[in-house]
């Protein structure tokens, strides 16, 4: 059936049948209520198509001008597709009548944002217990990589045996030439508030160049006093409250404190007697299978005196360690059991001296040309017989 096209105009009863204008070049499907450019069968409402070259839809206007590099393009090229602004402009997108992204003219992508001031700026309220960037996937993770696409630092899940699963967190750098991590909290204030030597795995915490596993304080000069380095707080609650530094060693046998370790030494610093005054103990470890418990071995109280852990247990020094010199006031010499009941609600008991088993409590003290001694358990005193000798 011909149409009959009058003073530009398409007649009446062309809507029953198909247009086809210029071999192709303009295709109405009526029976589909399609059209198409460039095809005869059109497969959307409107389908644009070159069998030789890119299919493109311009728009333009007045400002854009309407040249091959003006205006906006809708193209593919063979497997490519391209939604390609021409001009020096903003390409945005939107939904429910509003801006929701854009690319801005240099090619930054704004979410919320309509200045977008980095490659990648979102504007939002995050979602309680999913964020406001959500990466969700079998070990999803950012990869860093440097200028000439050198992989070099991750942060992220990654479900393999060195990364633990996809419940543990990682931030891993050092890849391709190695590298270290720097953690702040300051800004540019300091070079970095934590760092991590890649190379030995060592920490420093206000210290670039750590020594050992972890490091703490600079290596700069100090203002002549000591400097708090480091705080471990308890909690109290009643006397004997205070906090712990152990030191164990790592043992496939080992059980105490836990399994595959066992208790060498320790620090404790406690609440004495609940007078706001503290102490603090050096404590070893009972020898024993899997590992012993930590014990009291030094302590010095609040008032600043060092006494023994328990009672009549330890030496000071050995017959193959001695103390070159002990220098003392009044040397107090007894042997007397502690006054009170022990665990076992029976009274303290020391055994007495080597020649007559009994206990005794003395103390010697220096005269300007005597030493003296004096009975404490029944208040005599006596003076050494001094010879002088050459």
């Amino acid at each position: 059936m011909t149409t009959k096209v009058t003073s530009g105009l398409i007649s009446a009863d062309a809507a029953l049948v198909d247009l086809n204008i210029d071999a192709n070049t303009l295709y109405i499907d009526a029976s589909a209520n399609a059209v198409g450019v460039g095809t005869t069968s059109p497969s959307g409402q409107l389908n644009v198509h070159s069998s030789t070259q890119s299919s493109i839809i311009k728009v333009s206007d007045s400002v854009t001008g309407n040249s091959s590099t003006d205006g906006l393009d809708l193209l593919v090229s063979g497997t490519t597709g391209y939604l390609w602004n021409r001009e020096a402009g903003n390409l945005l997108f939107g939904t429910s009548n509003s801006e929701q992204m854009r690319i801005s003219s240099t090619g930054r992508v704004g979410i919320g944002e309509t200045s977008p001031d980095t490659p990648f700026h979102i504007t939002a309220t995050g979602v309680g217990s999913q964020g406001t960037i959500k990466l969700q996937g079998t070990s999803s993770h950012i990869g860093f990589h440097q200028a000439d696409d050198t992989f070099k630092t991750w942060i992220g899940h990654y479900n393999t045996a060195n990364h633990g699963s996809d419940t543990d967190f990682n931030i891993k750098a050092g890849y391709n030439g190695g590298g270290n991590i720097r953690i702040s909290a300051d800004g540019d204030t300091t070079v970095a508030q934590m760092y991590i030597k890649g190379s030995t795995g060592n920490v420093g915490i206000a210290n670039i160049v750590p020594q050992t596993k972890l490091h703490v304080g600079t290596l700069t000069g100090g203002d002549g006093t000591a400097q708090e380095m480091v705080r471990i707080s308890g909690d109290y609650s009643a006397t004997g409250s205070g906090s712990l530094l152990r030191f164990t060693n790592q043992h496939d046998s080992g059980s105490n404190p836990n399994s595959g370790e066992y208790n060498i030494a320790g620090i404790k610093a406690w609440d004495y007697r609940s007078d706001w005054g503290g102490a603090i103990a050096l404590q070893t470890a009972t020898p024993s299978s899997g590992g012993g418990n930590l014990v009291d071995r030094l302590v010095i109280t609040p008032d600043g005196d060092v006494l023994p852990g328990a009672n009549n247990s330890y030496d000071l020094g050995s017959t193959s360690l001695a103390w070159k010199n002990i220098y003392t006031n009044d040397l107090n010499l007894s042997n007397m059991p502690s006054e009170g009941i022990g665990t076992d609600e029976k009274e303290y008991e020391v055994v007495g001296n080597d020649v007559d088993g009994t206990n005794g409590s003395w103390t010697i003290q220096e005269g300007e040309n005597d030493l003296f001694i004096i009975n404490r358990l029944n208040g005599k005193k006596y003076k050494f017989n001094l010879e002088e000798v050459e």
